[in-house]
């Protein structure tokens, strides 16, 4: 934490602050800002008078990273301003590990319609109205999303009705959840209480409309957050996936649109809109849904809003109690959910300060941080990648712009704790490439980078044919290609089903390993020779791309026998070959043949014309055939223009410059398959372990293999 002495205009409302007090640094929170003025210290007979010079705050104490709401004042002078708030650290990651607890939410409902012989009632036990919550970091309205954002199974799987939450005694069980299903608007239930005797006054005063609120108990997976459109007012977490776990009967809500349903034959709502209830530790934030109402109900709403407002003064005085004496938040929360009395409450504080302060622990904070040596690493890596290409001139790398390797070796070494007074420059490069310096990772990342970019970025024509599988091991495996249809066959009246009979062949393939090596010398660290350090990489990067498809387009050129059949590829018997030149006939009996392949059982396959692979000594022909354009005569039109995508390869003219090559799409049939040992796609570098005193070794290694599976989704034509 980076912290320093407070300015005039530098401290607003809601800063964390440290200064001294008698116990050592303090720490809290500003609520309040006088600059011309005096501030009353609440609970205190003490008054603090701030000036444009040297203004007033009040601040709330911050006592085991928790607000206290125990106020002292101080001038501006005295105080610290923290630049990373350890509170709010502290807020996010509790937000992030506490997504799993459980959490209540309830609201007001009215008098449902009742089933008395099935004892069951229907409910709405949430609208997703916002709740006004507060904790370390502040103010924050919670909010459910509902519709998909739900998980009803718990709740649909037999979930507990409870009296107020309480789950300490099978006795709390008043009921079961019969059903439950959520809209876009509103999340409802179907609800069946217990025939147990102790559960039949609870019964009847929900059929006599005295127990009127419902709740939900919840936990949430997922949070959305979303900032207020005005400065200062309240960010707004909206809970995009959360899960129910039970429902509650309750005296107070909430969200006080959740309530038990009414029946069918109920009278019209209210026209006019009533004030929402304004609890401050319950979902009561919105305005609620119009309230349907039962033409039989009393009207009691005065009671109920007195009920609601000692209710809401028994939390705040409960919270008010419990935070002053330091004690968790969930401490007042049981309280006021258990019913507890504001007397009891504080005979229940001060019983757990006495056993808090008995056991007296010591508590050590530690804190990471990023660490110096990591940061100048860090600088020399990015000014050797500016160096040769690979980054920009960031200031991280201005900061090392003038070093040459061996600078960075020497820089290496005595980051690590070597002494490099004295030594010669063959000894620097030496020791950097062979003791347990960061130096030799660091040249292993720029070559590695500079292989990788190589790579990349050489084209591979070959790509839009083929579909990737990665291998875990060097083993062969084997692909299978299984017919895709079976076709039914006429089943008589009282006759007998046919088994039908799946064909399938394999084709097997496997990954091989291809390396090469990249000596760095210690004449290439003296000479501070970043071309051979980069160049080099850059070349076996391309040639391992190229590598790669100098193999995929051989499987195509060298005719390879077929798994399914032990036939050549391009073999009489498949029906996939053919004569002419680019044309409209030659490509018209290109696609009538990939038409009518057959799978293995004899289907036909259908499959379409997709591309034209052809040599580039084509290329200029192929282009002009499928060039668009508008004939004069009917005669004259070109029914493949702009159907065919043209891939053209050079390989493909070392074979032959007249073949050419009429291809499915791989998305129909499987037809060359290619892939790399799975966690390692493409090349990989390391740098080798040895005792070398002329420098160190770094190997680029690639694991490879490809293969043809399917002569079904190829075509060739000798062009002739």
């Amino acid at each position: 934490m980076t912290s320093k002495r407070a300015e005039p205009e530098s401290l607003s409302v809601g800063d964390t602050v440290n200064w001294n007090s008698s116990g050592g640094r303090a720490r809290g929170k500003i609520s309040k800002i006088e600059r011309d003025g005096t501030i009353q210290v609440p609970d205190a007979e003490v008054t603090v008078t701030g000036t444009a010079e040297d203004p007033a705050a009040l601040i709330e104490v911050i006592r085991d990273q928790e607000l206290s709401g125990v106020f002292v004042g101080h001038k501006f002078s005295t105080l610290t301003k923290e630049r990373s708030s350890r509170a709010t650290d502290k807020l996010h990651k509790e937000t992030q590990t506490n997504m799993g607890e459980l959490l209540q939410t309830r609201a007001q409902f009215i008098p449902s319609s009742v089933d008395t012989e099935a004892r069951s009632v229907e409910v709405t036990w949430t609208t997703g109205a916002p709740v006004l919550r507060r904790n370390l970091g502040g103010s924050y309205f919670e909010e459910l999303s509902l519709g998909d954002a739900v998980n009803m199974e718990r709740l649909n799987n037999g979930a507990p009705l409870l009296n107020s939450h309480k789950a300490t005694d099978l006795s709390d069980i008043v009921g079961v959840v019969e059903r439950a299903w959520t809209d876009d608007k509103e999340g409802r239930a179907v609800v069946r209480f217990s025939d147990r005797a102790e559960v039949e006054p609870i019964w009847r005063d929900v059929q006599n409309g005295i127990i009127r609120s419902i709740s939900v108990g919840y936990s949430v997976e997922e949070f959305q957050r979303i900032d207020s459109e005005r400065e200062g007012d309240p960010h707004t977490l909206r809970a995009t996936s959360w899960t129910p776990h039970e429902l509650s009967l309750v005296p107070i809500p909430a969200d006080h649109s959740a309530q038990i349903r009414e029946l069918e034959t109920v009278q019209e709502p209210p026209t006019e809109k009533k004030e929402p209830l304004n609890m401050d530790e319950t979902r009561g934030m919105e305005q609620a849904a119009a309230v349907e109402a039962v033409a039989t109900a009393p009207d009691n709403s005065a009671a109920i809003e007195a009920a609601v407002k000692a209710e809401r003064q028994r939390s705040v005085d409960i919270r008010h109690c419990v935070r002053a004496a330091g004690l968790d938040d969930a401490v007042a929360e049981s309280m006021i959910t258990e019913g507890v009395q504001i007397d009891a409450a504080r005979k229940s504080v001060l019983d757990q300060l006495a056993q808090r302060q008995a056991a007296a622990p010591t508590i050590q904070h530690v804190s990471v941080v990023e660490d110096a040596s990591d940061k100048r690493a860090a600088c020399l890596e990015a000014a050797l990648e500016a160096r040769v290409g690979l980054g920009e001139w960031t200031e991280q790398a201005k900061s090392e712009r003038s070093s040459s390797m061996l600078d960075m070796a020497k820089e290496s070494l005595s980051r690590s704790g070597a002494n490099v007074v004295g030594m010669s420059k063959s000894e620097i490069a030496y020791r950097a490439m062979h003791s347990t310096s960061d130096f030799p990772l660091l040249l292993s990342n720029v070559a590695r980078k500079s292989l990788l970019g190589a790579y990349e970025a050489e084209a591979q024509t070959w790509r839009p044919l083929a579909r990737q599988r990665n291998l875990p091991d060097f083993r062969p495996v084997y692909e299978v290609q299984v017919n895709g249809q079976i076709v039914p066959e006429e089943l008589a009246e009282g006759g007998e089903y046919k088994a039908a009979t799946v064909s399938e062949a394999q084709t097997s393939w496997a990954l091989k390993s291809y390396a090469k090596k990249i000596r760095v010398t210690r004449n290439l660290i003296i000479n501070d020779d970043l071309d051979a350090l980069s160049r080099i990489p850059q070349m076996i990067g391309r040639g391992m791309s190229l590598f790669e498809s100098n193999h995929m387009w051989a499987n195509l050129t060298s005719n390879p026998t077929m798994g399914e059949d032990s036939k050549v590829l391009f073999h009489a018997d498949h029906d996939n070959s053919g004569t002419g030149a680019i044309g409209v006939d030659a490509l018209s009996d290109a696609r009538f043949a990939l038409r009518n392949q057959s799978d293995l059982a004899g289907n036909r396959v259908n499959l379409g014309a997709k591309y034209l692979v052809i040599p580039t000594a084509l290329e200029t022909a192929a282009e002009q055939f499928l060039a668009p354009f508008t004939p004069a005569q009917i005669g004259n039109v070109n029914p493949f223009s702009g159907k065919l995508q043209i891939i053209a390869e050079p390989r493909l003219d070392d074979a032959s410059s007249s073949v050419y090559y009429v291809t499915a799409d791989p998305t129909q049939v499987d037809m060359m398959v290619y892939g790399y040992l799975e966690g390692e796609a493409g090349p990989s570098v390391t740098t080798l372990d040895e005792r070398d005193p002329d420098g160190t070794t770094i190997l680029a290694r690639i694991d490879f293999g490809c293969a043809i599976l399917n002569h079904r989704g190829f075509y060739k034509s000798t062009g002739a």
